[in-house]
């Protein structure tokens, strides 16, 4: 080669954003370990605004039928990524968030719910962020 670094089109670093929606719906979706990988992914990420803004800003699952998350809700109020990961009952994805971003803990959905509010109601005491 001549010394320049070539970037496979599959290989572009991912967005708060989008990184963001992948956690939220691996959480929804039950998947714990593809959750706390992507949220690992967005606690690496320098602490700029559009990560918290990321962190904080409620969204609908994405299903794998319908790429519109503003489309997919079946139902669902919008939730932040910490009310789907806090609901799923991921304690170290919680953590991780609290890290990253420690107010976002505190935003509610549609019926005035927190993240600790859904861990709680989930069963999950311990992994409630406080």
């Amino acid at each position: 080669g001549d010394g320049r670094d070539v970037v496979p089109v599959g290989a572009l670093p991912e967005t708060p954003e989008s990184l963001a929606q992948k956690a939220h719906d691996a959480a929804v979706n039950g998947e714990e370990r593809s959750c706390l990988t992507l949220v690992w992914q967005l606690r690496d990420l320098p602490r700029e605004n559009s990560v918290h803004e990321a962190i904080r800003r409620p969204r609908h699952p994405r299903s794998a039928s319908n790429a519109s998350a503003a489309d997919a809700s079946d139902g669902q109020s919008a939730r932040t990524l910490m009310q789907a990961v806090a609901a799923a009952g991921f304690s170290s994805a919680v953590e991780l968030l609290l890290e990253i971003s420690p107010k976002v803990c505190g935003a509610k959905d549609e019926f005035g719910s927190t993240a600790l509010h859904m861990a709680v109601a989930g069963g999950d005491h311990e992994g409630a962020p406080v």
